[in-house]
């Protein structure tokens, strides 16, 4: 009897035990599997809500077609030295004004439309990185929204300089929040995004007929390619003094879906690129697709740009907003609204 009950406790001690260690098993792999390299990274790379100008000074608008960009392997992010880009401290200058009636046109094309077609196909014919950008102009639709007849763009000139505008630089715009240049009555400014070269043949002769200057955002690694401006188109313009050139990043990337070390590159380097190019100063940037996040407004300030550019509807521009200047379409330039509704309110 004795024998058989130290039996019975044996086994029992030896389940008790055999339990403990299923339990012990259990939770370990429990934890393990919810801190799993694969769940980490899911989590991680959920994306950032894109932040919003208010609708105090803006009313958004749809933002220009966008296109998927190629995916960034972790490895290729780690090879860029993110740190090797030199910031800019700018500090907060007094200003003059908080707010301004601003007009800022945004034009992309001024060719005829005639060659359209022509321009497809040249887009069709090239194999670079560039081409994932521009595939949605194949549609008629959306090219047609994006350009300006050369000799509609010349009765856009012809109306500004009948009612007395005087025409600015992007990289003005926080002289004259500041009053270090003198705020007209009647002020415009114009910019033209890409760098095609059809603003080169047909917009740059125009503007100078007129006396009138312009912004034009170029997208460095297209400088040359069929289509696009190149160096000495640039050069030329700047020499005349009637243009200023911007930033559109290296390869007119999505901000809101590039890596922050790319993001930063894509900022910082354009800007560098350019300045060899031009010999001055690049001062304003545009946000390819006109996609804003925070970090792309902290890389464009740190790289030392003094304003940048959206897609974002409106005309009240803002002191505290420089990296936030929205824009208007160029259909804004009818007779009717230039004499009833562009001149500068101070406030």
């Amino acid at each position: 009897m004795k024998k058989r009950s130290a039996t019975f406790t044996l086994q029992h001690l030896l389940l008790g035990i055999l339990c403990v260690l299923v339990v012990s098993f259990l939770a370990r792999f429990a934890m393990v599997s919810f801190a799993s390299p694969s769940r980490m990274i899911a989590v991680a790379q959920e994306p950032t809500p894109t932040p919003t100008i208010d609708d105090e000074l803006t009313t958004t608008i749809p933002s220009e077609a966008q296109t998927p960009i190629e995916e960034v392997t972790p490895e290729e992010n780690q090879s860029i030295d993110a740190l090797a880009f030199p910031t800019v401290d700018i500090p907060n200058a007094p200003t003059k004004f908080s707010k301004i009636d601003f007009p800022v046109v945004m034009y992309h094309f001024v060719e005829k439309r005639d060659k359209i077609n022509t321009h497809k196909a040249i887009i069709r014919k090239q194999a670079n990185s560039y081409k994932s950008y521009i595939d949605y102009t194949k549609k008629d639709g959306v090219r047609a929204t994006l350009d300006r007849d050369p000799a509609t763009f010349e009765k856009d000139l012809q109306l500004l300089q009948k009612y007395g505008f005087t025409s600015y630089f992007i990289k003005e715009i926080p002289l004259l929040f500041q009053g270090k240049i003198a705020l007209q009555k009647k002020s415009i400014a114009l910019t033209f995004d890409d760098g095609y070269r059809d603003f080169y043949e047909n917009a740059f002769p125009l503007l100078k007929k007129y006396k009138m200057k312009a912004t034009l955002y170029v997208v460095y690694d297209y400088i040359g390619k069929e289509g696009f401006v190149t160096e000495d188109d640039i050069r030329d313009m700047v020499q005349s003094g009637f243009i200023e050139i911007g930033s559109h990043t290296l390869g007119h990337v999505d901000l809101n879906k590039t890596p922050d070390a790319i993001a930063k590159k894509e900022i910082f380097l354009s800007k560098s690129k350019l300045e060899e190019i031009t010999g001055i100063s690049v001062l304003s940037f545009a946000y390819p697709y006109g996609i804003i996040t925070t970090n792309a407004q902290r890389f464009a300030r740190e790289a030392g740009y003094v304003a940048a550019v959206t897609t974002a509807q409106g005309r009240v521009q803002s002191a505290s907003r420089e990296y936030l200047i929205t824009r208007l379409r160029p259909g804004s330039l009818t007779e009717d609204t230039i004499k009833k509704n562009f001149s500068n309110v101070k406030k």
